[in-house]
């Protein structure tokens, strides 16, 4: 355990533990992107099947790596955070459907604007994973506010391949924060 943690730190780390294993949710969000790259013609087929192959082996490690190092904790029941994870999406959604449907010229993005919200949201709850996610927001709400499309738009993060993309980054920006707050909080070698 590492000396400069204090209990209500540890407390919180325990808490959310299942949240702070990044390096079980690097390889997944890798994968996503390449998926969604496939999916919009920029990479090859063989190249899912074999990430994904990859992305299981190396998650799974993962996954073993912090049960040899760190134990099991059971995670609690809380409702809140299935809602943090499902509002953005939902939030995504909502925004595209308005814009598509009233077929407005919106020189922002507003899908990217959503997903800076969801990250400042999840702020809120995961207060150790705060300066990451605070990150992630500034980055996706700066580049959806830039015209990037244009006066008449659209923006280039209003393209589901491309909103995809930066959500698989920002995953994996938080994911490997979120590493590093629990070998800080709890040691490199755990138990």
């Amino acid at each position: 355990m590492s000396e400069q943690a204090d209990p209500s730190r540890i407390r919180s780390v325990v808490r959310n533990f299942e949240f702070l294993q990044g390096l079980a949710v690097v390889p997944v969000a890798v994968w996503c992107a390449v998926a969604v790259g496939w999916a919009d013609g920029w990479l090859p087929g063989w190249l899912v099947a074999v990430g994904a192959a990859v992305a299981v082996v190396a998650a799974g490690a993962a996954i073993l790596w912090y049960r040899r190092h760190y134990g099991r904790v059971r995670p609690a029941a809380d409702a809140a955070r299935g809602a943090l994870l499902v509002w953005p999406a939902a939030g995504v959604i909502l925004a595209a459907m308005v814009v598509r449907a009233l077929e407005l010229p919106v020189p922002v993005s507003v899908e990217g604007l959503v997903l800076a919200a969801g990250a400042l949201a999840a702020a809120l709850w995961l207060r150790q994973l705060t300066p990451a996610l605070l990150a992630v927001a500034g980055l996706v709400a700066a580049a959806s506010l830039l015209p990037l499309g244009g006066p008449d738009g659209p923006h280039p993060l209003s393209d589901t391949e491309n909103w995809t993309m930066a959500f698989c980054a920002a995953v994996a920006i938080v994911a490997g924060w979120s590493h590093l707050v629990l070998r800080r909080t709890l040691g490199p070698g755990g138990r």
